[in-house]
């Protein structure tokens, strides 16, 4: 639910909604909001997973296997043994996504909560990517 439409349904201003939000210490990250501050479980999560990802990049080499994506798909990837790289939205933790993975066979590398810094296609790619194919539909229609 967006902060417009909670406004809208408790029929107060926008900026309150805002305002309230900033004194429980959320804040908006990449169009989420989350906790400002990581909590103590947050952060020995992040050093757990950071920790047992070096681990098996000291045993195994597969950085070269791992595939990212968001609600955009444009690469069709027949790699062996991938290993799924993404955030821990609903939609990706579901139990028909996660049998379908299973069924699929593909390794879901572990992904910390509140850690947008393990997705980097979020930052920068999918807006040069809808830059790109927005000017390639252009060029397609003349």
């Amino acid at each position: 639910v967006s902060t417009r439409k909670l406004a809208t349904r408790m029929k107060v201003d926008h900026t309150t909604i805002l305002r309230h939000l900033s004194e429980i210490g959320k804040v908006k990250k990449m169009d989420k909001w989350v906790p400002h501050e990581l909590s103590e479980r947050n952060k020995l999560d992040r050093l757990n997973v950071c920790s047992s990802l070096l681990t098996r990049f000291h045993r195994e080499p597969f950085f070269d296997r791992i595939i990212t994506y968001d609600e955009k798909w444009v690469l069709y990837d027949n790699r062996k043994s991938p290993i799924l790289l993404h955030d821990n939205a609903r939609p990706h933790t579901s139990y028909k996504t996660i049998a379908k993975l299973n069924e699929l066979k593909y390794e879901i590398l572990q992904h910390p909560a509140y850690s947008s810094d393990l997705s980097p296609t979020d930052f920068h790619f999918f807006k040069h990517l809808e830059q790109f194919l927005r000017a390639l539909l252009s060029d397609l229609k003349t």
